[in-house]
């Protein structure tokens, strides 16, 4: 079994040559082998191989968002038309979910 940062180890076949198996076995030390896809080779080496955006990735819909003002202003602007000055309690959580996630994806950056 080779890992993504090129550590090898051997495991059972009854657990290598499974794909669910290998996914239980691995998880505690690597918990992206939850995404992950294995190569295997005619020779029986197993490569576990990491699909980008599978620790934490950012849903689709957030990245049309260039930032949380977009989101506040968007909810402003519809707070406006249905002729209401305060934000409803939805609304409020709305925005600081959307403030967490931009959050996230500023850290997410950052560590890249």
């Amino acid at each position: 079994m080779q890992m993504p940062d090129g550590q090898m180890f051997e495991l059972p076949e009854e657990i290598a040559g499974q794909d669910d198996m290998l996914r239980k076995a691995l998880h505690g030390a690597y918990p992206d082998a939850a995404t992950a896809t294995f190569d295997r080779n005619t020779a029986g080496l197993v490569k576990v191989i990491k699909r980008a955006g599978a620790k934490g990735g950012v849903p689709e819909p957030a990245k049309e968002f260039k930032s949380n003002g977009q989101v506040v202003g968007g909810l402003a602007n519809y707070k406006q038309q249905r002729g209401r000055t305060r934000f409803t309690k939805d609304e409020r959580e709305i925005i600081a979910l959307w403030r967490a996630i931009f959050a996230a994806m500023e850290e997410e950056q950052t560590n890249a």
